[in-house]
């Protein structure tokens, strides 16, 4: 019974057996802990700023900024803990190997574990700013090897032959790789006698460098 306790005050009140209810036909005999701390407080209302929180690295250059939009968001909830907040902040965003800036919705993170907050809105549009070009390289006429199931015996002829590919990445990491390393192919499992277009699949030995493009991204695949 809350009744006696004035607004805006803390108070402990002691559990008794007596407000215990549901327990029919038992005895109460121990209650842990025999009292229990009340904050009775007013409801407000504050306008705070939204502060982005992003986790991770680029793959190539910077974040620069990370801008909010709405940049600042409606808090109601207890007074006494809503005067102490200063800023409220979103769901970790993350950005590792990014290469460019993009823009995506986020939710908000509530401002207390311990008490409850509206937020309004409840969710912002972010976009994160990421500084510095990534570096590309070339390389061309790499052969199209054919992928296959184990045990299929098939005639295969894919047109064209070699394709050009070309990687995107810090220059570091792109100096570092040699051509030879760099497997092209196309995956055959499953097809069936005829002709079919297969789209070119690129591997990889450096987890730091994307694929940025496949020319052609497609070859004609003919099977007998």
């Amino acid at each position: 019974d809350l009744r006696s306790i004035d607004r805006s005050a803390t108070k402990d009140i002691a559990i008794k057996p007596q407000s215990i209810e549901g327990a029919r036909g038992v005895t109460v005999i121990d209650i842990m802990p025999p009292r229990i701390r009340f904050t009775i407080d007013r409801e407000e209302e504050m306008i705070v700023p939204v502060k982005g929180h992003v986790t991770g690295h680029p793959l190539v250059g910077e974040v620069e900024t990370v801008v909010c939009e709405p940049a600042r968001v409606s808090l109601r909830g207890p007074g006494r803990p809503l005067r102490q907040t200063e800023m409220v902040m979103t769901m970790p965003i993350d950005v590792e190997g990014r290469v460019a800036s993009f823009v995506k919705r986020v939710p908000l993170i509530p401002p207390g574990d311990n008490w409850v907050a509206k937020i309004n809105p409840p969710e912002v549009q972010v976009r994160v700013n990421i500084a510095g070009k990534a570096a590309v390289r070339s390389i061309e006429r790499l052969p199209v090897a054919v992928l296959n199931a184990p045990g299929e015996s098939k005639r295969i002829e894919i047109t064209p032959t070699q394709v050009d590919v070309t990687l995107k990445g810090s220059s570091e990491e792109l100096k570092a790789i040699e051509d030879t390393v760099v497997r092209v192919f196309v995956d055959c499992a499953g097809l069936r006698a005829g002709a079919h277009e297969a789209p070119v699949q690129v591997f990889l030995p450096h987890g730091g460098v994307i694929v940025a493009d496949a020319n052609p991204p497609t070859v004609k695949v003919v099977i007998q």
